[in-house]
């Protein structure tokens, strides 16, 4: 049986302080014992004022309960309820710690692969309203385009800078110690920001790793950026990596992981939630080759979105965040799919989803290497 959605907190769409509640812990997908949440966001508020007392949680059936909250510095705009046929609420995106930074990132973020390839006008507003709805960890690189789509991102979240955890990559053919220096510089130009929130090393290569990391550090200690980390790194790179920058220094490690491509299970995200080092899931749906409802798996991907109400990916968001320290970053070029993305953290998938989804896509072998697109 489908259980309550998630709470929704009747905040305002701006982004205001976090605070804490008191939902029972059986009603959280990430089986923590607490639930971390901005607001939640739906147009039509009251302009008044007013600071939150608590949070309403709205099951399925439209009732509603109110719990207290512990802390409450958040200020609010009173929003009216919606029910029966009318627009339902989104809830503002929760957050978790990421990894040893402690920093309160989206569960579910925005990616910009080849977005520059999109409708300009149609992607920047819904990179903004994926801001409106807490979608605030937004990924670009400086290969996607040749800079193009960190333009757009700089478009997009201008005069909003302070909401988001910015990240952005440099090429390995570029992550020598100047050249890390230089092609951050130009990454924060086209990006219109003084600062990064995150910086990764795009994947592994020919230059030696102890000079992109030592420039990793000085951007660092320049406040251009502020955390490092890697992407598309496999269990001996990480390893290597470790040996050379040390415990916390290593913010995640962004892989490809989708439903149909669970390779990390194996070894690599064991290790890095040993480590305290999130992973950030690319390409979260496939790239393409999302599961054909007319196959046996689809069919039970489909099967387990019905029950929840839910759309088929929103399920799989939902199957990959199962893990507490994994993060997805899909691609939404139109402002409906960024609000069909942002409502996969309100599906809780049972014991029983999870293992029905495990077999309709098994893990497989492990690979010899990494898989990475």
């Amino acid at each position: 049986m489908p259980t309550v959605a998630p709470p929704l907190c009747l905040a305002s769409g701006r982004r205001p302080h976090a605070f804490r509640s008191t939902v029972p812990p059986s009603q959280d997908p990430r089986r923590s014992n607490e639930r971390h949440c901005d607001s939640a966001f739906a147009p039509g508020g009251i302009d008044a004022p007013q600071r939150l007392r608590s949070l309403t949680v709205i099951p399925r059936d439209g009732a509603a309960a109110t719990h207290t909250a512990v802390q409450h510095s958040c200020p609010v705009r009173p929003l009216p309820l919606l029910i029966g046929k009318a627009r339902p609420y989104i809830a503002r995106m929760r957050t978790l710690p990421f990894g040893w930074t402690g920093r309160p990132v989206a569960i579910i973020g925005q990616g910009t692969w080849q977005m520059e390839k999109d409708d300009r006008a149609a992607t920047i507003r819904s990179i903004q309203r994926g801001l409106d709805l807490g979608m605030t960890h937004i990924d670009t690189a400086e290969m996607y385009g040749s800079g193009a789509a960190e333009r757009l991102v700089g478009e997009a979240i201008a005069g909003r800078r302070d909401e988001v955890f910015l990240a952005s990559k440099v090429l390995p053919h570029n992550a020598s110690l100047q050249g890390t220096l230089r092609a951050c510089e130009q990454s924060l130009k086209r990006l219109g920001t003084d600062r990064l929130d995150l910086y990764l090393l795009h994947w592994p290569g020919a230059i030696p790793l102890e000079e992109t990391l030592d420039a990793f550090e000085r951007l660092v200690q320049d406040g251009k950026i502020r955390y490092w980390g890697l992407s598309n790194f496999d269990v001996d790179d990480l390893e290597r990596a470790l040996r050379i920058a040390g415990e916390e220094r290593i913010a995640c490690n962004q892989v490809l992981y989708h439903l149909e491509e669970r390779a990390i299970e194996h070894a690599l995200l064991p290790w890095c939630s040993a480590h305290q080092i999130p992973v950030v899931a690319y390409s979260p749906f496939g790239s393409g080759g999302f599961p054909s409802p007319d196959s046996r798996a689809g069919k039970q991907l489909g099967t387990i979105a019905a029950a929840h109400g839910a759309t088929p990916r929103q399920v799989a968001l939902a199957f990959l965040g199962r893990h507490p320290d994994v993060f997805t970053i899909p691609k939404a070029s139109q402002p409906a799919h960024v609000e069909d993305n942002a409502r996969a953290a309100a599906v809780m998938l049972s014991d029983d989803d999870i293992r029905h989804l495990e077999v309709a896509f098994p893990l497989g072998m492990r690979p010899a290497s990494l898989p990475m697109i």
